[in-house]
């Protein structure tokens, strides 16, 4: 912080990921780590069309896929290999949709809607 109270040049420089512990009653404890701005981009991108508009026919892999991209060792490295979105695809939806709940948590975003019209 500058001494006029407002960020520096400092405060742009990546930071490290953070890492939160959750707990889905009925499934067990994990972690989720933070994306980068790259990553969340790529991650929302998978999910518009070729005019930049939310396309529904790509929803089924929205949970899944950001699961996959959050789900970590309390290191921050990730536990899910990239091939696993058949795996995710088949769990109890319950279970998913409390990971994803909780991935959108850690992000600060409410809705895959949210995150893509920001």
């Amino acid at each position: 912080m500058t001494s006029n109270g407002h960020v520096g040049a400092s405060a742009f420089v990546p930071a490290p990921r953070r890492i939160a512990e959750y707990t889905i009653e009925g499934f067990g404890t994990f972690y989720l780590r933070s994306l980068t701005e790259q990553e969340r981009s790529e991650w929302e991108s998978e999910h518009l069309d070729a005019h930049g508009m939310y396309d529904r026919s790509k929803a089924y892999r929205q949970k899944p896929s950001l699961i996959m991209r959050m789900v970590c060792d309390k290191d921050g490295d990730l536990l899910l290999p990239t091939d696993c979105l058949k795996n995710l695809l088949g769990m109890d939806s319950s279970v998913t949709s409390a990971l994803y709940d909780a991935c959108l948590q850690h992000l600060g975003t409410a809705t895959i809607e949210e995150a893509v019209k920001n």
